[in-house]
């Protein structure tokens, strides 16, 4: 049965809920409290928010620090499918960065409870939380990206959407999960823009493609005309909506054939870079990456030295000055 705790919880997904947050965001944060709920009903006897203190989220965060990867779970019966005990990183330790993530949530928690004046004092206000670890994202140069593209089967069909697809998020920036949900009538060859109906943040937001990228567009829509019959631009093997995860499997897979280590995610990310890299600014970076803020986008100018090195070398005022 549900404690207290659990219903306040309901209360603030069905708040998340209205602010038309995505599933995947949501998932994430469900699964964040159901674990502090749990270990706090558990440990510390909490069964309500308000009786949760600052020095409890300091000790539920040495927790997490020191428990190891899927030793927790919210649900039993979710190890039958997913077999954490199999998981090759089992009892690894946490990283600050998913402790980081896990707090961040926890606190927008709280917020809430504390906005709707169920709480008084406000438990996480001014926490401090472990700093998250900053990852480097490789940026693939022409050669690995040229690499990359070769081991598409471009005369398979669904080879073919594959590379279409992989070349759009380089093209574009555009996330999956974007990109799987654009239909032909949202794509504008003449204007070379893509109507982005359904986006993380729940904004519609218009993406722009080069000359080359409709060239190949218009390719796969004539391709598609003849053989596919579905609503989406990319199909699935049975005519459906394409899976995130499935499109994911596929640049994992490419990737390691050409020895390398690509994500969706790491493409969107060499998007940025190259833009900015060849005189995009900021500004219009995030706009077109749908980023609700400035701020998001900064982490794309973390440049290594050797960006820097040739940025200034293409761009070194004396030798651009005519002095």
């Amino acid at each position: 049965m549900h404690s207290e705790f659990h219903r306040q919880i309901d209360d603030y997904m069905l708040y998340c809920q209205s602010r038309g947050l995505t599933r995947k965001s949501m998932s994430s944060y469900e699964q964040a409290l159901r674990l502090f709920a749990e270990w706090a009903a558990n440990e510390k006897k909490i069964d309500r928010a308000e009786k949760v203190t600052r020095d409890v989220l300091r000790e539920y965060m040495t927790f997490l620090l020191e428990r190891g990867k899927y030793t927790v779970v919210t649900d039993q019966a979710t190890t039958i499918i997913n077999h954490p005990d199999k998981r090759p990183d089992l009892g690894k330790p946490v990283s600050p960065t998913t402790v980081a993530n896990y707090m961040r949530n926890i606190k927008v928690f709280f917020r809430f409870l504390k906005d709707e004046r169920v709480i008084k004092v406000n438990p996480a206000d001014r926490l401090k939380t472990p700093a998250p670890v900053k990852k480097e994202r490789k940026l693939l140069s022409q050669q690995e990206l040229r690499a990359f593209m070769r081991t598409f089967d471009t005369v398979s069909p669904y080879g073919l959407r594959s590379y279409i697809m992989v070349r759009l998020i380089l093209d574009t920036g555009m996330r999956v999960g974007e990109i799987i949900m654009v239909t032909p009538d949202d794509v504008d060859l003449r204007q070379r823009t893509i109507l982005v109906r359904h986006s993380k943040s729940q904004k519609e937001r218009y993406v722009f493609f080069s000359q080359k990228m409709g060239r190949e567009l218009r390719h796969w829509l004539d391709f598609r005309d003849r053989y596919e019959d579905c609503d989406y631009l990319f199909c699935s093997m049975r005519g459906g909506q394409l899976k995130t995860a499935s499109f994911e499997r596929t640049v994992k897979r490419h990737g390691e054939q050409a020895g390398l280590e690509v994500t969706p995610h790491l493409l969107r990310h060499n998007f940025a870079r190259y833009y900015l890299q060849n005189g995009g600014d900021l500004a219009t970076l995030s706009r077109i990456l749908g980023h609700s803020s400035l701020e998001t986008t900064k982490v794309y100018l973390d440049f290594s030295t050797e960006e820097i090195r040739n940025l200034y070398q293409n761009n070194s005022p004396l030798n651009n000055l005519k002095i």
